[in-house]
């Protein structure tokens, strides 16, 4: 398993709510942050292009506004030192534009930080509580 991690802006709360609830119930091993009202969905799971086409999916249940958009990033596994964003839907300047509050250091370290979580090892320590 790897982990993904979806950031985006979904305008209408009642979407925003689904479409989380809906990765949060497909991926049960996942953990969301939220930095300057931008929401980081981290997930488990196997790889990217089932990724791609669930989250696709999912997305395909809701009703995206015109500023809206759902990025993903990753890494390869060849080049673990580079995070990669896969603009699921939206194009890419409304990511940027919605990531201009925050820096760019700030982003890519919670970036990492979530690449870095170990989903097996917080399923051991839950059952253990």
């Amino acid at each position: 398993m790897k982990n993904y991690i979806l950031v985006y802006k979904i305008a209408d709360p009642k979407e925003t709510m689904y479409f989380e609830d809906t990765v949060m119930q497909e991926y049960h091993d996942h953990k969301k942050e939220v930095r300057h009202d931008i929401p980081y969905l981290a997930i488990a799971a196997r790889d990217l292009p089932d990724v791609e086409e669930s989250v696709n999916s999912i997305i395909d249940e809701i009703t995206l506004g015109a500023s809206d958009y759902v990025s993903l990033y990753y890494v390869k596994e060849e080049e673990t030192e580079k995070i990669k964003r896969l603009m699921v839907r939206g194009p890419a300047d409304r990511a940027e534009q919605h990531l201009k509050v925050i820096s760019s250091t700030e982003h890519e370290n919670l970036l990492e930080d979530l690449f870095d979580i170990d989903f097996v090892k917080m399923r051991f320590q839950e059952a253990e509580e």
